[in-house]
């Protein structure tokens, strides 16, 4: 029997009234924690981190051969050995770029066991209207494409913990203690617009770690300047950017996308969203959906918080490109 659609959201709006799901009646909170130091921060304050951008027009293995030859290159002491959470991007279950991609997530997960971590998982927290965050999992099929490879954490199934950050808008974030616990955080982003943040990319990701309770007064003001401020508390170890296919316009959910034929990888969140921008720019530009985007980067309020606040390490120093021409090819630097 169908179920006529005021019936159905009149039965929608009571459950999410009477019967919220546990994690929207407090925020429970297991001890606190100092912030989460990658080791992209640990060291040299002054060196100029770096973006691959490997090209991913066309056939899609052999976009996931390059992938998984920078890694091998680049990456495999940060990998072998460790217990690696994949955070990826699952605001709502619509297909990609909305949300991450299936494909994707499953071809990061085996790059990650063919260098000998010791462990793989992947998580996130869907958007408050969504929760629980299993059933978005499962409409998107991430648990079936992550089969016999990764354990999905729902972070709303985790305990918490609060982690004090010295922001100018935020004093803590309350974050998942899986993400805290794990050896090595990978941030699998989108490239998006979005309506209330202008942009989302590894910077916005971090927002998935965040206590859902904690992002109804994120959203209340001074949004763009929370969201770098959250990276204070929690940040990815390294960030894989799918910018294959991006949304240039509305946004995160909906909107109308263009092929950017791109993968960006780099430990630094910052510099991934900087070289993200001027994409996403160049491709607003070309389909004439320029309304509210200059073309510097730090015109965008989040970015340029991001900046000020040290996210990106300070002193702020700009960043290298390398064009990662082939599986087997010299790459190419450009600064």
């Amino acid at each position: 029997m169908t179920i006529p659609g005021k019936i159905y959201s009149l039965l929608i709006w009571v459950k999410r009234k009477f019967f919220k799901p546990r994690i929207l009646r407090s925020i429970i909170s297991e001890g606190t924690s100092a912030p989460r130091i990658p080791a992209h921060l640990s060291g040299s304050k002054t060196a100029q981190p770096v973006v691959y951008r490997l090209g991913a027009a066309g056939n899609p293995d052999e976009a996931a051969k390059k992938l998984e030859h920078l890694f091998c290159k680049q990456y495999a002491e940060l990998i072998t050995g460790r217990k690696v959470l994949i955070k990826f991007n699952l605001n709502t279950a619509n297909p990609y770029p909305a949300s991450v991609c299936p494909r994707m997530l499953r071809t990061l997960a085996d790059i990650l066991l063919n260098l000998g971590a010791r462990e793989v998982t992947a998580g996130d927290c869907c958007t408050i209207g969504l929760l629980p965050t299993r059933s978005q999992v499962k409409k998107a099929g991430l648990a079936r494409a992550l089969k016999d490879r990764a354990k999905v954490i729902c972070f709303d199934e985790t305990p918490w913990v609060n982690v004090p950050i010295p922001g100018r808008y935020l004093e803590s974030i309350t974050v998942p203690r899986p993400a805290l616990e794990a050896d090595c955080i990978v941030a699998l982003s989108n490239l998006k617009t979005h309506q209330y943040a202008a942009y989302t990319g590894a910077l916005k990701l971090s927002v998935g770690f965040m206590h859902p309770l904690e992002r109804i007064p994120l959203h209340r003001d001074h949004l763009q300047e929370k969201i770098a401020e959250i990276n204070l508390a929690l940040q990815p170890d390294l960030c894989v950017m799918d910018a294959r296919t991006v949304m240039i316009t509305d946004g995160p959910d909906y909107g109308r996308t263009a092929a950017g034929n791109l993968i960006l990888v780099g430990e630094n969140p910052l510099a991934i969203d900087l070289e993200a921008y001027r994409l996403l720019y160049r491709l607003k530009e070309k389909n004439n959906c320029l309304k509210g985007f200059s073309e510097d980067p730090f015109s965008l309020t989040q970015l340029r918080h991001a900046r000020d606040i040290g996210v990106g390490g300070e002193p702020w120093n700009g960043y290298q490109t390398v064009d990662w021409a082939g599986a087997y090819n010299n790459p190419t630097a450009e600064v």
